[in-house]
């Protein structure tokens, strides 16, 4: 996970600067999922390629383990700066934060929602610092200030699925 423009690795990039100079965990957050969020843009399809061959080829396969154990790494050890501002939620370990973290800015959760369901980066982002803020931090959207803008379950998104299915009837007829 190299920065696009300049290829430095997370710790040195200007977002994780931001995530650690700032005190509100919620703030953080999103500094986190922001620059965390570029690079998933980049690696998606990379990694759903790779991810297939890893099926049927075991080198490909020690490669993926490999790099999931290094960016578990990375997650953990963002993981512990932010805790530093905010406890985890209760009854949360460490571990399963990390666990929870790389899901909700992974390329797979990435690949469903952008990919799939049409949601915008900016929609994903939004819905990704709040739910990591709220299941991770126990710091809820209202508290954070980052409301879900569009989504599955937006007016906007709500609209399209309503279109849609008015156009499948239409079809039908």
């Amino acid at each position: 996970m190299i920065g696009e423009d300049e290829p430095l690795t997370p710790d040195k990039q200007p977002w994780y600067g931001a995530m650690t100079a700032e005190q509100d965990v919620a703030k953080a957050v999103r500094h986190l999922v922001t620059g965390i969020g570029e690079i998933t843009r980049r690696v998606t399809p990379l990694y759903l390629v790779a991810r297939v061959a890893a099926d049927g080829d075991p080198e490909a396969a020690r490669v993926m383990a490999f790099h999931g154990r290094w960016a578990a790494e990375g997650f953990r050890q963002m993981l512990e700066l932010l805790r530093a501002k905010a406890g985890l939620r209760p009854g949360l370990s460490l571990q399963r934060a990390t666990d929870l973290l790389l899901l909700f800015v992974g390329a797979d959760v990435y690949h469903v929602l952008v990919g799939v369901d049409g949601w915008s980066h900016e929609e994903w982002t939004d819905w990704a610092v709040s739910t990591a803020a709220e299941q991770i931090f126990g710091r809820y959207r209202a508290e954070s200030g980052f409301p879900i803008r569009g989504g599955r379950f937006s007016p906007a998104s709500r609209r399209r699925d309503h279109d849609a299915t008015q156009a499948g009837h239409r079809h039908k007829g």
